[in-house]
């Protein structure tokens, strides 16, 4: 049986109970978080080659740094790799229930910038880069292959594989064996947060708003337009009245030099602050990109009017919405009773909708949700029936759609996403609020603290699904690469009557089917697998030695770490068919050890105690 020994699973987010029982054996015995890197704590030690944040390297220190950062990590940690302690028959057990973890807080908010989009892309897209090479280090330092997940993104950026975040992951992943991260496609689904046109000397506008604008007073959007390699385009933006009354307009902006402007205008009465970064040409794939947001002081009196200009090429833009908290933005042709459709005005879409951190990147594997259950009981005993609403096993209406700007199929698989129950934070969830008791599955008590399970819905919820039977994969065969990983989940991916001909960029290849592409992986160890009876014994081994023996002759064994690394060649050029390997200078950890015969060739598994 594969449980995930023996493999870290990463865990980059926010909102982590610590000492959450799920986070324990089966048996509530033995802690399994080996580190925790709170990086917005500024009260500690760092760690080693970093500058902030504090690092908890002891299971005292890691349980007793609190969280009080709502739920999220920890729900997402307990699908991938929770044990479910403290829940009856461990019905709430995750996937690689007995992994290592590691846990990353992720830095997002500043002195200046809060918990908003514009925060995501200044501050916390580094530290994300800088926790994945935090969680690669560590596992490479004990000997052991690892997977991180990431449930989070947003929208600035290229959309095509290319952004300074999609380039880093790739260098930290790419022909690495024993390196996979796994991201959330998004939760835009339903949202007409992209737009899109296709030049040919002429003019498109379109309404700019927060979805949050019919009950708000105030209001701010954040959009990133990106156009065609090499072929500048023109920007302005409109104030207009509810009334369809123009009332004032931007300077022209255009994409032929790079610039920054913070500037604004006026109505007289009302003042629009906005910036805009324009770079002519971004270093890793020659497009204009205009970043631009401003504020809306009267939503309810003014709308945001978006005017683009070229002779030739295609823009894309994404509406982030606010950008300076967290809401989600849309592009239209109407608002409310206000109708420009007559005109020269174009609605955003649905498509392209995927989020840069876990969506578009070569080096991600990009996970779509679908629904788990429509009928569910819940803690206390009502039963709740959405079957009219939509159908279990479907798509979920929130999965983001791809493909990425450059066509590739987004997201890459998919995984059960809405009414997933997992583990939540009791820091920011006791006592529960009478809001969430419908989702509430399940309380449970453990160091005489009350412990709760809770249904979620997003791909956040669907990615960890995908990051846990990947640590299984990796225990089966650390040797595995990132592509290799997702060239096997996508060969093993169901296709039924719901997800039609795959690819397509709902369901990515199909629903993840974790036995089948278990089974592939540990196939795929051997691939060259000698017909004749090779026994590698002790295996796992704490002897000092390990004895090869084979019905053909040796002539090479070749032994490398978990990561692939070289450690030795030891040639055999005698005629024999048995040899005693020594181990004595071999780590606690998982070795990879390659013997060629004089028959063919053959990759095992060494794990050394």
């Amino acid at each position: 049986d594969y449980s995930g020994k023996d493999v870290v699973v990463g865990i980059v987010d926010i909102g982590f109970q610590t000492d959450h029982p799920t986070f324990y054996d089966t048996e509530g015995k033995k802690y399994r978080v080996k580190r925790y890197w709170d990086q917005e704590d500024e009260n500690g030690i760092s760690p080693n080659g970093y500058s902030y944040g504090k690092e908890c390297k002891d299971s005292s220190s890691i349980v007793n740094q609190l969280d009080f950062q709502g739920s999220h990590g920890t729900h997402v940690a307990g699908t991938a790799a929770g044990s479910g302690y403290s829940s009856k028959n461990l019905v709430h057990r995750g996937v690689a229930y007995d992994a290592d973890l590691v846990f990353v807080k992720i830095l997002h908010t500043n002195d200046t910038l809060g918990a908003s989009a514009l925060g995501d892309y200044i501050i916390a897209n580094p530290a994300v880069i800088d926790a994945y090479q935090y969680i690669f280090d560590y596992a490479e330092s004990v000997g052991k292959p690892a997977v991180i997940n990431l449930s989070w993104g947003l929208h600035s950026g290229s959309h095509d594989g290319n952004s300074i975040f999609d380039k880093a992951v790739e260098g930290l992943v790419n022909d690495r064996p024993g390196r996979v991260i796994v991201g959330a496609n998004g939760n835009s689904g339903e949202t007409r947060m992209h737009f899109k046109y296709d030049f040919n000397q002429d003019t498109i506008r379109t309404i700019a708003f927060d979805r949050g604008k019919s009950w708000s007073e105030k209001e701010s959007i954040y959009v990133d337009i990106w156009g065609t390699a090499n072929t500048p385009f023109t920007f302005r933006f409109h104030i207009y009245d509810t009334s369809k009354n123009l009332i004032r307009s931007s300077p022209f902006l255009s994409t032929e030099a790079d610039k920054e402007i913070h500037s604004y205008i006026n109505s007289g009465v009302d003042s629009f602050f906005y910036t805009a970064i324009v770079e002519d040409n971004f270093i890793y794939n020659q497009k204009p990109n205009i970043l631009f947001y401003t504020s809306n002081p009267d939503a309810a009196r003014y709308l945001i009017i978006l005017e683009m200009a070229a002779n030739s090429g295609r823009i894309d833009a994404w509406n982030s919405g606010d950008a300076f908290r967290w809401s989600s933005g849309a592009f239209g042709s109407s608002w409310g009773s206000v109708d420009f459709s007559s005109e020269v005005y174009k609605e955003g879409d649905v498509t392209h909708t995927m989020i840069e951190n876990g969506g578009t990147g070569k080096g991600t594997i990009s996970v779509g949700a679908y629904i788990n259950k429509s009928i569910w009981l819940n803690f206390d005993g009502n039963l709740f029936d959405n079957s009219d609403r939509y159908d279990a096993l479907n798509i979920a209406a929130f999965s983001s759609e791809g493909p990425t700007v450059d066509g590739r199929i987004k997201p890459d698989i998919s995984a059960p996403g809405q009414g997933i129950t997992s583990a939540v934070n009791n820091l920011a969830f006791n006592p529960v609020p009478a809001r969430n008791r419908e989702s509430l599955m399940d309380s449970t008590f453990f160091n005489g603290e009350p412990q709760y399970w809770r249904m979620f819905s997003g791909t956040s919820m669907a990615a960890p699904h995908v990051c846990g039977t990947v640590a299984l994969m990796l225990e089966a065969n650390p040797s595995l690469t990132s592509e290799q990983i997702k060239d096997i989940l996508i060969a093993t991916a169901v296709k039924d009557n719901y997800t039609g001909n795959t690819p397509n960029n709902k369901w990515g290849y199909g629903k993840v089917d974790a036995l089948a592409a278990l089974k592939k992986a540990e196939n795929s160890l051997s691939l060259n697998r000698l017909t004749q009876d090779l026994d590698i014994y002790p295996n796992p081994s704490s002897s000092g030695n390990v004895k090869l023996k084979n019905k053909s002759n040796f002539t090479q064994i070749t032994l490398l770490d978990a990561q692939g690394k070289l450690i030795e060649i030891i040639p055999l050029l005698g005629a024999t068919n048995f040899f005693s390997l020594s181990t004595k200078h071999l780590s606690t950890g998982i070795y990879l050890i390659s013997i060629k015969t004089t028959d063919g060739e053959v990759t095992e598994k060494l794990i050394i105690e």
